[in-house]
């Protein structure tokens, strides 16, 4: 089992294929909905906190890169364990840093980031 692999989604289903969602399909972040966020974001004071952090996030772990380069540590890390399947902490975190890379793409277009 890999990275975030086969854990149970928050309604109990299973991760589906492991793969990052591409461009064009839905995203996260503002765009995913719960009720409580959702009513709580009907509030125009906390939706313009919840937006404010929500761009400090995207901007501190994924537009400078500090979420690859976290991955990249955990990657050499692991390395360092007697045998460490190398080849499949490779694979694996190639899949992450496509994740990474089509999140901050994705998320970019996010009019709460861009503000538009």
């Amino acid at each position: 089992m890999g990275f975030g692999r086969g854990r149970p989604r928050q309604n109990g289903q299973s991760a589906q294929s492991g793969q990052p969602p591409q461009l064009g399909q839905p995203r996260g972040g503002m765009t995913m909905g719960h009720p409580l966020k959702e009513k709580f974001l009907k509030n125009a004071t906390f939706k313009k906190v919840y937006e404010e952090q929500y761009r400090n996030l995207y901007n501190k772990l994924l537009t400078d890169g500090s979420a690859s380069k976290l991955l990249d540590n955990l990657v050499s890390s692991y390395k360092l364990n007697n045998g460490a399947d190398t080849a499949a902490i490779e694979t694996e975190a190639k899949t992450l840093r496509t994740f990474l890379q089509t999140r901050t793409e994705s998320l970019g277009l996010d009019k709460a980031i861009n503000r538009t």
